[in-house]
C-alpha cells in the first residue's frame, strides 16, 4: 500500500492494546514482547504509542498500515454499527 501523503511503501502492522501500557504498533508477524519497554518494542521495529482508548480491554488488536517517512496510519475497520 502506498502513502496518500508521500507515496512512498507503508508496513503492513498491527495496532495491539496491553491494559497496563497503552497502545503499541507491530510489523505483521511480531508479538509484543513479555517484558513491554520502549526499547523491547523497537527492537521489533514497533512504536509505542502511549494511549488507551479501549480502556481495559486487553490483548486486542487493529491491522494498520503505516508510512514510517511521514508518520501516517492507515486502518480499515470491518464493520461499523450506524
Amino acid at each position: 500500500m502506498k502513502c496518500p501523503y508521500c507515496g512512498n511503501e507503508m508496513v503492513q502492522g498491527n495496532i495491539w492494546n496491553r491494559r497496563e501500557y497503552g497502545l503499541l504498533w507491530l510489523p505483521e508477524g511480531e508479538e509484543p514482547p513479555v517484558v513491554l519497554t520502549e526499547k523491547s518494542i523497537a527492537k521489533k521495529n514497533g512504536i509505542y504509542l502511549k494511549v488507551n482508548p479501549f480502556g481495559g480491554y486487553d490483548a486486542r488488536k487493529v491491522e494498520m498500515y503505516i508510512c514510517q517517512k511521514c508518520n501516517v496510519g492507515i486502518t480499515r475497520f470491518d464493520k461499523i454499527k450506524k
